[in-house]
């Protein structure tokens, strides 16, 4: 039921950023689709140091976390740095 719900969730959502800034719904799946690729290496490398570290629960935790941040933010760096230097911008701004 949740997936029907954020489908048509999705649909009524791009049906007004289509009407009123004329950015359709392929457009929007397009930007997105180098952030959906880096998430799931992201996972992929938590996960894989996960499986090398021998420790406890919680420092494996810790250890995935870190990997996870470190290869995202060298990532969005390297790969995406108009994003990057803008979220920084924003950081900055705030203070």
């Amino acid at each position: 039921m949740k997936i029907i719900a954020a489908i048509l969730n999705l649909a009524i959502n791009s049906y007004y950023t289509r009407k009123l800034i004329n950015f359709s719904i392929i457009k929007q799946l397009s930007c997105l689709r180098v952030i959906i690729v880096h998430s799931l290496i992201m996972g992929v490398v938590a996960y894989g140091v996960q499986a090398i570290i021998p420790a406890s629960s919680l420092i494996k935790l810790l250890c995935r976390i870190s990997a996870g941040i470190f290869y995202y933010l060298l990532a969005s760096f390297l790969f995406m740095k108009e994003e990057a230097v803008f979220i920084l911008t924003i950081i900055k701004n705030k203070k």
